[in-house]
C-alpha cells in the first residue's frame, strides 16, 4: 500500500522513497537527513560514516542492517545476542512474558 497524504493515525508523511522489495530500496542519504534519530545508535554511527564519506556507491540501508546484525544467525540464545549487541539488553524471552 503506497500512503500519499498524511495520515493522522499513524503519523505516516507521504513517501519520497520506495522499500521492501516492491521498488528502490531506501537511500541512506535520505535516512541520514530526515530519519537518523529512529535508528539504533550502531547503526546512527555506520550511516553518519558512510554518508561523511560519501563513498560512490552507498550501500542500501538493508544491506547495513544484514553486515552489522549478521552476527544473529548464529547465537543460540537471547544471552548471546545480548553479549554482542547491547543495544538488546531490555529485551526478555517471550516464556517470561506470555503466561
Amino acid at each position: 500500500m503506497r500512503i500519499n497524504y498524511l495520515n493522522t493515525y499513524t503519523n505516516i508523511t507521504p513517501l519520497t522513497k520506495k522499500s521492501f522489495g516492491s521498488a528502490d530500496d531506501i537511500n541512506l542519504q535520505y535516512i541520514y537527513d530526515t530519519k537518523l534519530h529512529i535508528l539504533p545508535p550502531r547503526m546512527q554511527k555506520e550511516v553518519s560514516n558512510i554518508v561523511k564519506k560519501r563513498r560512490c556507491k552507498m550501500p542500501t540501508l538493508m544491506d547495513l542492517h544484514l553486515q552489522i546484525y549478521e552476527k544473529l544467525n548464529t547465537c543460540k540464545t537471547l544471552e548471546e545476542a545480548k553479549n554482542i549487541y547491547p543495544e538488546f539488553k531490555e529485551i526478555v524471552e517471550a516464556n517470561k512474558v506470555i503466561k
